[in-house]
């Protein structure tokens, strides 16, 4: 970085100070100017004194006004890691305090390598300066909240009721484990927890991309990217605002169940740079582009849990992916209704209007199956990760 452009960083973050500062500065030399004689002072130059007086006020009437609409490094450190005026302003000195304990928490937790909390940062810092503008935009704002039918809703709930609460409620299921020094949740304080979907993986998959379909209408197909979860937050939980990789490129986050004292938002950045906080309730789904919006929840939870489930995808727009003799991952659903990936083989490709299909040999028993359809395919690079970070 060139002391030009930090520089500029430090304007940009600050210029509201700035302007306030010169709001008590300039008033001064303008009522020591009257009260000399004016004749002293040349027209142009009191002129230049009262046009900047007054421009003063109006930067200063606009950094009121903007107050409640916030852009990066304001709810938490974003880009940077300090935060801007504007958190003051919105926060008090809060944030900067609670960030201060959170990075601390980290190091504490992870002593032996507790310069890894930093740098895990300045990773974090870096992707979410640098990807969103080398990303492609598919919609015009980014992210849209829409409801799961009542019949996919009522389905989950009787999963979540059944091997969550009638098993012996959050407190029974398996704590999360997360790389060491990752510091994308306060994981070392707030444990998050997991309950893994044995069933209806199937209908979530059919529902969310019936959604994202009519949301990114000029996508051709879709391929499966992940889908994961019961993921529970517990009490006091943050989610630091970042961005997800390839190919986790569309997402929805379903909300399943919810016990919180007062709202628990995921905050997401538009593709203008404006801060969105958008409330869920169980049976809501969000839906944005993950791999370009911002998104986080940089307030701690206030509550007891709050459980989601993750599902990505990634939009088709060129010809087809796949090849014959190409050796892939298949998404296929048996008789218990247990979908999961097997590896197979291209053996046949069919072309439709709006999509293409495949035939495919399974490694595992020489079984065909016809007609797959290309977003349930992956290729075998597109490995699912550990889903670390990809939230």
């Amino acid at each position: 970085m060139t002391a030009g452009s930090g520089i500029l960083d430090f304007v940009k973050k600050h210029w509201c100070s700035i302007i306030s500062v010169l709001g008590r500065i300039l008033p001064v030399v303008s009522l020591l100017s009257t009260f000399h004689h004016l004749q002293n002072i040349s027209t142009p130059a009191l002129t230049m004194i009262y046009s900047a007086f007054f421009s003063i006020i109006i930067f200063t009437t606009v950094c009121i006004a903007n107050a409640n609409e916030y852009g990066v490094d304001t709810s938490w450190p974003i880009h940077y890691q300090s935060l801007t005026d504007a958190s003051n302003q919105l926060f008090g000195n809060d944030k900067n305090e609670l960030y201060d304990q959170y990075i601390k928490g980290c190091q504490v937790k992870y002593p032996h390598i507790a310069q890894q909390c930093i740098h895990n940062e300045h990773e974090r810092f870096r992707l979410n300066r640098n990807q969103p503008k080398q990303m492609t935009n598919y919609t015009s704002v980014g992210f849209r909240k829409v409801r799961l039918s009542d019949e996919l809703f009522a389905t989950i709930q009787d999963y979540w009721q059944e091997e969550v609460i009638d098993k012996g409620g959050i407190g029974k299921l398996q704590i999360e484990e997360w790389p060491e020094a990752n510091t994308y949740t306060n994981h070392w304080v707030s444990p998050s927890r997991m309950k893994h979907l044995t069933k209806y993986q199937a209908e979530i998959w059919r529902e969310t991309e019936a959604h994202i379909r009519e949301w990114i209408p000029s996508a051709k197909s879709f391929s499966r990217s992940s889908l994961y979860g019961i993921r529970v937050y517990t009490t006091n939980s943050i989610l630091a605002t970042h961005v997800d990789r390839d190919p986790l490129i569309t997402s929805a986050i379903i909300n399943v169940a919810q016990d919180v004292d007062e709202d628990w938002p995921v905050e997401v950045y538009d593709h203008k740079g404006q801060a969105h906080n958008i409330t869920m309730e169980p049976g809501d789904m969000v839906l944005y582009e993950s791999h370009s919006i911002l998104h986080g929840r940089p307030f701690p939870l206030k509550g007891r849990y709050f459980a989601n489930i993750f599902v990505h995808f990634k939009p088709l727009f060129h010809d087809a992916k796949f090849r014959v003799g190409d050796i892939v991952e298949v998404l296929w659903e048996d008789e218990y209704e247990q979908a999961e990936y097997f590896e197979a083989t291209i053996i046949k490709k069919i072309e439709y209007e709006d999509e293409f299909r495949y035939d495919v040999r399974f490694s595992k028993d020489n079984q065909v199956r016809n007609q797959v359809l290309e977003g349930n395919i992956r290729s075998m690079h597109h490995e699912e990760d550990s889903n670390h970070g990809e939230l």
